[in-house]
């Protein structure tokens, strides 16, 4: 019962459509963006590592990356700026994502499955891949849609572009990964 409930959950983030406050030409699903942040966040921790010596589990980077927002099948996907409009909600929201994990943690106690509830913390050093790789594939999708044509991203763009530069001048495996993996202008769309 509780397997078949948890992975119901897990399955629902294909069909919940991230950026839904704004009009998509090509949407994305918490599923296929979860993907994306866990391998730019591997790709982000292989670069610290060459580059700073630093060394993680690089399994339980993946696995927390992976389940990062698997809370969004609960409730589903809820843009930023609402997450953090004021700190009573930020502090909702956390409540009730800290509420959900322990909850799916619970169930997975006693099952095959108990080793992923261990690895999925958010509170671990983990944390700094994942909110960077956050924003480069928030950055990405921005640039896809702008590059579609959808002007209602251009201003997402832009602030994403100065949250990533923000981002890199902290951390210099970010300024690594943006400066190897994205052209001049930014993320160059290429099909």
């Amino acid at each position: 019962m509780f397997m078949e409930y948890y992975w119901n959950r897990l399955y629902r983030l294909k069909s919940i459509k991230r950026w839904e406050t704004s009009i998509s030409i090509e949407p994305e699903s918490v599923a296929e963006h979860s993907y994306y942040v866990a391998v730019a966040a591997y790709m982000l921790a292989e670069i610290d590592e060459k580059l700073n010596g630093v060394r993680i589990d690089k399994e339980k980077l993946l696995i927390s990356a992976l389940y990062h927002d698997s809370y969004e099948s609960y409730t589903s996907h809820i843009v930023s700026p609402i997450k953090h409009h004021t700190n009573e909600t930020t502090l909702a929201m956390k409540t009730t994502t800290e509420d959900y994990s322990e909850r799916m943690a619970r169930m997975l106690e006693d099952t095959c499955l108990e080793q992923i509830s261990k690895q999925n913390d958010s509170s671990t050093e983990n944390n700094v891949y994942i909110e960077a790789a956050d924003l480069i594939d928030a950055y990405c999708f921005c640039a896809l849609q702008v590059h579609l044509g959808n002007k209602d991203f251009e201003n997402k763009l832009s602030l994403m572009r100065e949250r990533i530069y923000g981002c890199l001048t902290k951390y210099n495996f970010v300024k690594y990964f943006v400066e190897n993996y994205f052209d001049e202008q930014g993320f160059e769309i290429v099909y």
